[in-house]
């Protein structure tokens, strides 16, 4: 039996798990955690690698409701294949500072009080438990880090350390 065979059999909808998490994280609703598998895998486009783990995940997604106020995604172009969902999206809020974590690492970046609206581009996996067990995504860091007004080489960047490639 295929995945998507196994996933309509239990009456799965990716597209409505990730619009939940949407919902959710725009609610800044840290429940959305629970529609995460434990054992899921989060790539964040500057870490390089694939992180693993619900726990690592759970501390990206509540940090960045600590140090964006308002925060909140606006997908558009969402396309759906099999247990893939996938969107462009703007992101936005206004950075305030503190400890965040992405790029597989924690910041601790000063207040700034900007706002940030960027786009970029979401992947998520979503299992035949209806959990999502993989996501990814793409954003320019360096546009990011130019709007809340750090230079790359303040934060210990360099242009290689940015992730510009697509895995296949």
């Amino acid at each position: 039996m295929t995945q998507e065979m196994s996933m309509s059999s239990k009456n799965v909808n990716p597209e409505e798990v990730v619009r939940k998490f949407i919902e959710g994280f725009n609610r800044h609703d840290g429940s959305v955690m629970e529609l995460f598998a434990k054992d899921n895998v989060w790539l964040d486009p500057g870490a390089l690698e694939p992180e693993g783990g619900w726990e690592r995940m759970q501390k990206g997604v509540l940090s960045a409701y600590k140090v964006f106020e308002g925060v909140k995604i606006e997908p558009s172009h969402i396309m759906v294949t099999g247990d893939w969902v996938c969107f462009e999206c703007t992101m936005s809020g206004t950075y305030k500072g503190g400890t965040w974590f992405a790029n597989g690492r924690e910041w601790n970046l000063p207040p700034a009080n900007r706002s940030v609206k960027q786009s970029s581009a979401w992947f998520f996996r979503v299992n035949a438990d209806g959990l999502i067990s993989y996501w990814s995504w793409y954003w320019d860091n360096f546009r990011f880090f130019g709007q809340i007004g750090l230079k790359p080489d303040q934060i210990g960047m360099s242009p290689n350390q940015v992730r510009t490639d697509t895995p296949i």
